[in-house]
């Protein structure tokens, strides 16, 4: 039996009478979301296909007889990495954030919109977006234009500013799952005991990887880090924006995906983007303009943000989340030095070096 399999059982023993989403039972989604009234008079579904390549749930894109749309579960574990267990429950932060964003125009005008929720089934149905891609090409050469930079800085800008101060109107804290990427972030990747074939994705980045691990002061400061991650703030933030949480689609960018978020910190969000663009290698000049148009429009401390960035690049080079970057060991190197630069003496010059 396949762990996937396996998982299944045990979720369904766990939660008898909830809806599982498998793409190859057609028939049962149809009738499950006819019971719910989701479906339109006459509408049947004529195919099920996965959507996009998302790392953490169950996604599909549903073609019916009248119309295309999206749906998404999430189990108590990582969809492309069912060894990791997983919180489902942040399938209802999501949830909660699309319901929260509905006040915005601007916000939803830029993302799916949200169509219906099982909240106990950890279920949710968006609107299909169409057939583009994800940014994830810009890792190996891509390139963010003008306009794109300026419409993600004005998603971010709108989305931390809209909603601050209301972090006690509903739970948004999404612990448990902030947890988990806590540990894939700051603690697996600095574990020289972590199990990783680095050498199986680049031959010589274990050694690159032992340098850091025997580098006590770096290791405080992610540790360091690491808490300040943890901690709650007044801000609410995607929690995971990253070029694989962009479409190109025929109407423009759309952002997707915010499972990860929460009431927390600016500099967090702040910190994982800027992290991407230099694994992304974008021009200097853009990574440090977006840095300065947000912080000329809402308050940001620069320190953490570099730290963070740098954090990123470390995670991402030697942990479990790779990306499918085009790097050779010498681009990694150089990288993973400019990490420990980042983190330890954080400046803005080291985003245009």
């Amino acid at each position: 039996m396949s762990m996937i399999a396996e998982h299944r059982r045990a979720f369904e023993s766990a939660n008898p009478g909830l809806f599982f989403l498998d793409p190859n039972e057609p028939d049962k989604l149809e009738k499950y979301l006819e019971t719910r009234g989701w479906l339109q008079p006459e509408e049947h579904i004529e195919a099920v296909r996965k959507a996009g390549e998302g790392n953490m749930n169950c996604t599909m894109r549903v073609r019916t007889n009248q119309r295309s749309f999206v749906v998404k579960q999430a189990r108590p574990w990582v969809e492309k990495y069912a060894q990791f267990e997983a919180p489902a429950e942040r399938a209802q932060y999501e949830i909660g954030f699309y319901r929260l964003i509905s006040e915005s125009p601007e916000l939803s005008a830029q993302m799916p919109a949200f169509l219906f929720a099982d909240e106990p089934a950890y279920f949710l149905g968006m609107s299909d977006l169409g057939e583009g891609n994800d940014f994830s090409t810009v890792y190996s050469g891509d390139r963010f234009s003008p306009e794109e930079f300026s419409q993600l800085l004005k998603f971010l800008l709108t989305l931390h500013t809209a909603f601050r101060g209301r972090q006690n109107e509903r739970d948004f804290s999404n612990h448990a799952l902030r947890r988990f990427n806590h540990g894939h972030i700051f603690v697996v990747p600095m574990d020289p005991a972590n199990g990783l074939d680095l050498d199986a994705i680049t031959p010589g980045l274990a050694a690159l990887a032992t340098e850091l691990h025997q580098d006590h002061d770096y290791r405080a400061k992610v540790e360091e880090m690491g808490r300040y991650y943890l901690e709650d703030g007044d801000t609410l933030i995607h929690g995971d924006f990253f070029p694989g949480s962009y479409l190109r689609t025929a109407n423009g960018l759309r952002v997707i995906d915010p499972e990860f978020c929460c009431f927390g910190r600016a500099e967090v969000e702040l910190g994982i983007f800027i992290g991407h663009m230099l694994l992304a290698q974008q021009e200097g000049a853009s990574i440090l303009a977006f840095l300065t148009g947000y912080q000329s429009a809402a308050p940001l401390a620069i320190d953490p943000v570099l730290r963070l960035a740098g954090v990123e690049i470390m995670r991402r080079l030697i942990g479990v989340a790779q990306l499918p970057v085009t790097l050779d060991l010498e681009g990694k190197s150089r990288l993973l030095a400019k990490s420990r630069k980042l983190v330890l003496e954080p400046a803005l010059s080291l985003l245009t070096d």
